[in-house]
């Protein structure tokens, strides 16, 4: 394929090749501001996969970059921006990337295909939004939406007939930042109680932190202060009752990302001592307590059939003192690994 596209459309025009096919793009940066292209679901070289700061410097404005990489594997995909990611994307900068597979499915026949790309469209943010040159919203119609927010979500835990220590600590906040009221104290009072019942000693902690800031800038400080006192005086008995955090952790888990090769690549990206060399640092940076109990799993966030040799053996190889459980790790190698660790291996309070 040999196209110029050279017009504003969202998302972007799709691009259509085969699986295998050698695809070649040129960036012609003509932004106000840097810009790289990632494509998303291609095995791809880390020199051409697009994080800026990461593989590859920004294409700034009035420059341009040759990308070239392997249409591999089949399916689906989507190209986008890999710079200021959440401002650039929302902007418009992503496409379809379709791979058709080498071979047919003779089985599906269907008249046409459609490619349909969805994506939240925010009408307030701007490209003078991004770079500074206008407010996305004024104060007021922010503060609007949080209280409207805040007392839908106080209203459904009425019906529920149980308390949210968000939805109370965030009224005080605005009572306290924006109304400058002494019944945000009240809200503290709940939204406290409300944390020892839970046992949400990290809740706390973040409204502490958000009171300190309030706090250093001198914002009013009788107020503030008053609140802060709530917050610690709360925060310090739940310690108590929670007693000391462990010292040391109950599982050491070490993500692999996607950034280690399936061990039947044909042409490695990566090292092949890539996992092993990553194990090993991650046994060298062990805190000295770290207990001869602790596990070691290396866990495969991205796609399944990464883990299996490489990453597995790599923990053998490096001869881990600790004990390692290889089902921790094959138990948690899909997209939930994180939320799934969490659920099953849930240390205890305090933990």
């Amino acid at each position: 394929m040999n196209r110029a596209i050279d017009r504003v459309e969202v998302p972007g025009p799709e691009i259509r090749v085969n699986e295998g096919d050698t695809v070649r793009v040129t960036l012609v940066n003509r932004l106000s501001v840097g810009t790289t292209i990632h494509w998303h679901g291609i095995d791809n070289t880390p020199a051409m996969d697009g994080p800026a700061g990461l593989n590859q410097a920004a294409v700034e404005p009035g420059q341009d970059f040759v990308y070239e990489f392997v249409a591999d594997p089949a399916g689906s995909r989507m190209y986008h921006s890999h710079t200021d990611v959440h401002n650039q994307v929302a902007l418009g900068l992503y496409g379809p990337l379709i791979v058709e597979p080498r071979e047919a499915d003779e089985e599906r026949v269907y008249d046409r295909e459609y490619t349909i790309m969805l994506n939240e469209w925010d009408l307030e943010l701007t490209p003078d939004v991004v770079t500074g040159k206008a407010p996305k919203v004024d104060l007021p119609l922010i503060t609007q939406g949080v209280r409207w927010t805040v007392e839908c979500a106080l209203s459904a835990c009425a019906a529920k007939g149980r308390a949210n220590y968000w939805a109370l600590a965030t009224r005080g906040e605005l009572r306290l930042v924006v109304d400058g009221d002494e019944a945000c104290l009240e809200d503290f009072e709940a939204a406290a109680a409300q944390a020892v019942g839970d046992g949400d000693l990290a809740a706390l902690t973040s409204t502490a932190q958000q009171l300190a800031l309030l706090h250093d800038l001198g914002f009013r400080t009788g107020l503030v202060e008053r609140a802060r006192q709530i917050i610690d005086e709360t925060k310090q008995q739940l310690s108590r009752l929670l007693g000391a955090p462990r010292e040391t952790p109950r599982h050491v888990v070490l993500f692999s990302g996607h950034m280690i090769d399936k061990p039947d690549r044909p042409q490695p990206r990566l090292p092949e001592n890539k996992a092993e060399a990553a194990a090993r640092a991650s046994i060298d940076m062990r805190p000295a307590n770290h207990g001869p109990w602790a596990q070691l799993a290396i866990i495969d966030t991205i796609r399944d059939g990464e883990l299996a040799s490489e990453g597995l053996g790599a923990l053998e190889s490096a001869r881990v003192s600790a004990p390692y459980d290889p089902q921790l790790a094959l138990a948690f190698k899909n997209r939930g690994a994180a939320k799934d660790l969490a659920q099953h291996h849930r240390p205890p309070r305090g933990g």
